[in-house]
């Protein structure tokens, strides 16, 4: 049976005060390896530093701060602010004209290391890695309720030192099932990353030992999976690895190339400042067709695309079409 938890919900009204930075400006950017593919894409992205917005080649940087999971539901996205080591909050906007419109907080004083975010249908999946946890918001009247846990590798009772401690940190959401990624901190324990598949009723129904560690994203792709081998410097392509170097992390799909985020080896203390790169791969030949270099981003944590429709998105992809 999943917890149900006791928490401040903020209203959800135009004009509620967001105690965000909020004045787009424009970044530098390197196209290293050009194509007409880069100017036909719209790119969100959540970085160490804050959120960016890249259109026909060019990049803002909209909101300051660090952000990581973002999804979209009826024109709205939502994206994860970490604010504290104690707190974080959930802000939506829309996207006009290129340009943010409306921002809104959603949620405040939520758990400080939630990760990727997504939709099960009429509800908001989170990925509370610290508390080994899956988080479930449903809406109802236009807001979110109070939030029920679900353990699919149970409780800890000794924090990330627990021997089931799995740092969850993606989700991904089908007609029939939640695919969850456990990171596993590979690189203190040895042990690889993992698949765990379940049920629409948070029931475990079987694990996937990958070939790679401290994984990331997960995606359904030729009747096997797309994921992260971020300790590996590489993406897996349903089988095949194809390397990227550095930490890669935060992808997203459309229906000719997988964007990926790579990110600079750096003390935690520094993350905020480093360079990051996206890469485009086709789908067709496995290769790197195009490479973003982004001075001072900072880690990457999540990419999605805003145009065309993202299929690394829950709603977007299969079952729901065929690749």
């Amino acid at each position: 049976m999943p917890e149900t938890a006791t928490m401040h919900l903020s209203r959800t009204l135009h004009g509620h005060r967001v105690n965000t930075t909020a004045t787009p400006s424009q970044c530098d950017i390197q196209i290293e390896t050009e194509t007409k593919e880069l100017f036909n894409v719209t790119l969100l992205i959540a970085s160490k530093s804050g959120l960016y917005f890249f259109h026909q080649g060019k990049l803002e940087k909209w909101l300051t701060g660090r952000f990581y999971g973002i999804t979209e539901r009826q024109g709205r996205w939502y994206v994860y602010s970490f604010d504290t080591s104690t707190y974080g909050r959930l802000l939506s906007f829309r996207i006009l004209n290129h340009t943010l419109s409306d921002l809104r907080e959603e949620l405040r004083a939520i758990p400080p290391e939630i990760h990727q975010i997504d939709w099960l249908g009429d509800a908001l999946l989170m990925t509370d890695t610290s508390n080994n946890r899956l988080t479930s918001y449903e809406i109802r009247n236009g807001k979110l309720t109070r939030p029920r846990h679900y353990y699919p590798a149970g409780r800890l009772k000794n924090g990330r030192q627990s021997d089931n401690y799995r740092h969850i940190n993606s989700v991904y959401c089908d007609n029939t099932r939640i695919l969850v990624v456990c990171h596993n901190d590979t690189r203190r324990t040895g042990r690889p990353s993992e698949i765990m598949i379940l049920n629409h009723a948070f029931q475990v129904q079987t694990t996937i030992e990958l070939e790679g560690g401290c994984a990331h994203n997960v995606i359904p792709f030729r009747d096997s999976f797309i994921y992260c081998d971020s300790l590996g410097g590489a993406i897996d392509l349903a089988g095949t690895k194809i390397a990227v170097g550095n930490f890669p992390r935060g992808v997203a799909m459309n229906a000719n190339l997988v964007f990926v985020g790579t990110s600079e080896f750096a003390n935690r203390h520094e993350r905020d400042s480093t360079s990051s790169r996206i890469y485009l791969i086709s789908h067709d030949t496995n290769k790197v067709i195009a490479e973003l270099a982004i001075p001072h981003m900072g880690s990457i944590y999540e990419l999605r695309l805003v145009h065309p429709g993202d299929l690394s998105l829950s709603r977007n992809c299969a079952p729901y079409r065929t690749l």
